[in-house]
């Protein structure tokens, strides 16, 4: 029996009520975007894992904890179906590196993220945790290795500091400073940086690390597009790694790829006659740009930081992504 959840607050926080419950959902939007904040009728929402594998774990250092097996490497996905969807296809959504998927939940300023921009436009979204997150779970045998076992192969676990997210992302050439003309909603930045996640990273063994799982990922997507069906995949900054490896695997299941502001393109290329794929921002790596002259999208050349979907003209920029879905999707009458 369909589950019907009329929505109230942001969607940050989804509550879920027991069959037939409404949840009424309003979203608290003052910007030059000038959104549509009217209430929104979901189908169903829920969770899930995907991908991931079973590894060993010994006794660790806590009282009470015994050796066993745990699963490791694994996807979480949140996801939300519109109540009319007009036979749209679902909207993959996957962040950057150390980032939380909220940020398509929400801005930090309070108004609607793109995944609810998505939902209002029809399209079914699935919100994705990546591998070694500390959100979508991690391998503890790992924190509790030695120093030494974590120099040598291990790894190590990362976040973004307050003040290198700042320049990462292109807020500003220094923290706390800030172009006049930035479109970022620079006075809700704190909560932003709280949405940065604990990821681990691997160690190459010379003092190099590697940021994107980008096996696991792949892994957990492929599982993840068999069952929800074909889909579109939008990814962020290094999480185009990801996106352009499930690509070269060429899916039936894979509808198009948008990336936004990517920054890993090297030596890749796009067979536009198999597969739509999109670039998007004002930011992308060089290789990246190569990359953008052989596919579609949008590249802006004016002072804008690398998390277009948190700016204050995100609705500008996702009423674009969704005129490039819908342009290259036969809706049904």
């Amino acid at each position: 029996m369909t589950h019907l959840l009329h929505i109230f607050s942001v969607a940050r926080t989804l509550r879920f009520f027991s069959l037939l419950s409404w949840v009424v959902l309003s979203a608290a939007c003052t910007s030059v975007n000038a959104p549509d904040t009217s209430s929104m009728l979901l189908k169903t929402a829920g969770g899930f894992q995907v991908g991931g594998e079973i590894v060993p774990v010994g006794a660790t250092s806590v009282e009470g904890s015994k050796s066993g097996t745990v699963w490791a490497n694994q996807l979480s996905v949140l996801y939300m179906v519109p109540a009319v969807s007009g036979g749209r296809k679902p909207v993959v959504l996957l962040p950057e590196f150390g980032l939380a998927r909220d940020i398509y939940l929400e801005t930090p300023d309070g108004r609607e993220g793109w995944a609810m921009e998505l939902l209002r436009a029809g399209y079914p979204v699935y919100l994705v945790e990546p591998a070694q997150s500390s959100r979508a779970g991690v391998n503890p045998e790992r924190f509790n290795a030695s120093a030494e076992q974590r120099s040598g192969g291990w790894g190590r676990l990362f976040s973004w500091t307050r003040e290198h997210g700042w320049v990462t992302f292109g807020l500003g050439n220094e923290f706390s400073e800030a172009p006049e003309e930035s479109l970022f909603p620079i006075q809700s930045y704190e909560d932003l940086a709280r949405l940065y996640t604990p990821t681990w990273v691997g160690n190459l063994g010379d003092g190099d690390v590697v940021f994107e799982p980008v096996g696991a990922n792949v892994a957990g997507l492929s599982e993840l597009l068999a069952r929800i069906g074909p889909s579109h995949l939008l990814v962020h900054m290094s999480a185009a790694a990801t996106g352009l490896e499930l690509a070269d695997q060429a899916p039936a299941e894979l509808l198009s790829l948008m990336l936004v502001d990517p920054s890993h393109c090297r030596g890749r290329e796009v067979d536009s006659a198999q597969l739509r794929v999109s670039v998007w921002g004002a930011n992308p790596a060089p290789s990246c740009r190569n990359l953008a002259a052989t596919a579609e999208g949008l590249i802006r050349e004016e002072s804008e930081s690398r998390l277009i979907m948190l700016q204050r003209n995100s609705t500008l920029w996702m009423t674009e992504i969704i005129g490039w879905l819908e342009a290259g999707t036969a809706q049904p009458d």
